[in-house]
């Protein structure tokens, strides 16, 4: 169980076999969930898995996405990570969080959003991060807002529909955080 990023509440680590139920139960095969996830509907278990066995990171890389668990309880909240991304036409990284409706409200999503910036700033030396959202998507459009990232660009992605880019540099980051 390799360990990616831990933060005051939260641990992200790489999956294993045995999370498959859990990340299908409480994440892929509910459809508020995934409403604007990914293509926005909700998985067949065969879909979570091979989806899961696909995109996972299941050794010891820093990227990919990862099992998002609370610290305190050790369950399974969600998944995170951050993902190769050329929605700007060069060599990014995706941030990216979706979290099991139990886990709503609770500023976890703000919480594994801040601990990714500063991952992919302090140890990967990224010179800027960006995020893609759903245009509907409210909650994480705040979430995102508050962790310092700014709208740049709308597009439509094939296998995703409609998403809005934000993006922070560095050195924006560096000034908010001190």
């Amino acid at each position: 169980m390799g360990t990616v990023l831990i933060t005051p509440r939260l641990l992200l680590r790489t999956v294993r076999e045995t999370d498959i139920p859990s990340l299908h139960q409480r994440i892929f095969g509910v459809p508020e969930v995934m409403r604007y996830v990914f293509a926005g509907g909700e998985l067949s278990a065969g879909e979570s898995e091979t989806f899961i066995k696909t995109n996972f990171n299941f050794g010891n890389a820093t990227t990919g996405l990862s099992v998002l668990m609370e610290r305190s309880s050790e369950e399974i909240i969600g998944a995170a990570g951050l993902l190769p991304c050329d929605a700007l036409g060069a060599d990014d990284l995706e941030l990216g969080f979706v979290l099991a409706k139990q886990a709503w409200g609770q500023g976890f999503a703000r919480e594994i959003g801040e601990g990714q910036l500063a991952f992919g700033f302090r140890e990967m030396a990224r010179s800027r991060l960006l995020a893609l959202v759903h245009p509907d998507n409210a909650a994480s459009r705040r979430v995102i807002e508050k962790i310092g990232m700014t709208h740049v660009k709308d597009l439509m992605m094939s296998n995703r529909g409609a998403r809005q880019v934000y993006m922070v540099d560095a050195s924006a980051w560096a000034g908010r955080v001190g």
